[in-house]
């Protein structure tokens, strides 16, 4: 397996690792089960980074790592994160030492802010980050789902360590970082985190864009997500953290670490697999289906936060009218209606935007089409 430099750091992480949200940032904690042996298994393999939250299955996702790695510690890069709820100086020191206890570890390799919290100040935030720097219990200081703008201040409110990562989206599907913040990533010496970089197992979209993955998979003896992830990688600065309960999974994602692609096929999959924005009217999307777990459906209810989502719909509606929109949404077509869509991924910044703009400007967004 490739290593990779965390940030600017002496600090080196396996280019694929090993992503411990399964089922998303609300998921339950029967989601886990028994990992220890996938967990173990993909660390034997050379998936020795490993990334969880406490919002994963309300701990329950950081304790099963805990159990898995006690014999390996010293064998791992241990990557987990602070809630925004959590974000106030005491709040990150007291969820760090929470962490600790269900890792059973006495220091975090990295430790991220899971999303932005605009009602505690970023100075306050990095001031907890830096107390634990002091008192050994992180080595590195990251951020998950910051926009640019954030990102540079995180940045400057850190006194005495820099941000050695960010973690986000993508894949070759959703390219949308490609913009601006990769560049700016590579410029600053921070390492990006891939999280969904087999776009949740459909690794694209698109006929044209499959079936090159596909030919280029069978040159190779291959599988398509393996030729995604060695893609993936190959990006300067980029280390992909897919998700998996499956022992075969994880052996496939570490085979992929090995794989190699000329410079033709790396160019032809970037050619093909464009990113493909779309602007699409607020109107014609259904922002929750019926069995969608804590989701706005109306718009009163985002303007009234009834799920108590940090940041708001308001908040993140703000700064949406200040320029700073992070990601598009990502759509699928309702079967058999036209001009219509389901919201699959960005449902709060779908009620930002309605808010932000009245509703009367169409959203950036990613159509994934299964036809």
């Amino acid at each position: 397996m490739i290593t990779k430099t965390l940030g600017n750091s002496d600090t080196r992480v396996s280019a694929i690792g090993q992503g411990m949200g399964l089922g998303g940032y609300s998921s339950s904690s029967g989601t886990y089960g028994d990992l220890i042996p996938v967990i173990r298994a993909g660390v034997d393999a050379g998936l020795t980074f490993i990334d969880t939250a406490p919002a994963y299955g309300e701990g329950e996702s950081e304790r099963i790592v805990g159990r898995a790695i006690g014999p390996i510690r010293n064998n791992v890069t241990l990557g987990t994160k602070v809630s925004p709820a959590d974000t106030t100086a005491d709040g990150v020191v007291r969820s760090a030492e929470d962490s600790l206890g269900r890792l059973r570890t006495d220091v975090i390799d990295l430790f991220q802010i899971h999303w932005s919290n605009p009602t505690v100040p970023i100075e306050d935030t990095m001031a907890g980050m830096e107390r634990l720097i002091q008192q050994g219990k992180i080595r590195h200081v990251g951020v998950s789902n910051y926009s640019v703008n954030e990102l540079k201040a995180a940045r400057q409110a850190l006194a005495s360590v820099p941000i050695a990562s960010l973690q986000v989206e993508y894949n070759l599907f959703d390219r949308s970082i490609e913009d601006t913040m990769l560049p700016y990533c590579i410029e600053n010496d921070i390492t990006v985190f891939a999280y969904s970089p087999l776009h949740r197992g459909r690794v694209t979209s698109g006929k044209r864009q499959i079936e090159t993955l596909e030919r280029i998979a069978a040159d190779h003896d291959c599988t398509t997500a393996q030729v995604a992830l060695s893609w993936l990688v190959s990006q300067r600065s980029v280390v992909a953290i897919p998700n998996t309960s499956r022992q075969e999974r994880v052996l496939e994602n570490a085979a992929a670490g090995e794989l190699h692609l000329s410079e033709v096929e790396q160019d032809e999959i970037s050619r093909v697999c464009s990113l493909q924005q779309q602007e699409i009217p607020t109107d014609q999307i259904r922002p929750a289906s019926e069995d969608s777990r804590a989701a706005f459906r109306t718009l009163q209810e985002a303007l009234d936060n009834t799920i108590g989502s940090t940041p708001s719909p308001r908040q993140l509606a703000e700064q949406i009218k200040a320029g700073d929109f992070l990601k598009p949404v990502r759509l699928m077509p309702v079967p058999g209606v036209e001009n219509e869509y389901e919201v699959l991924e960005g449902r709060l910044r779908y009620w930002a935007w309605v808010i932000a703009f009245d509703g009367k400007k169409p959203i950036t967004a990613l159509v994934d089409d299964p036809s």
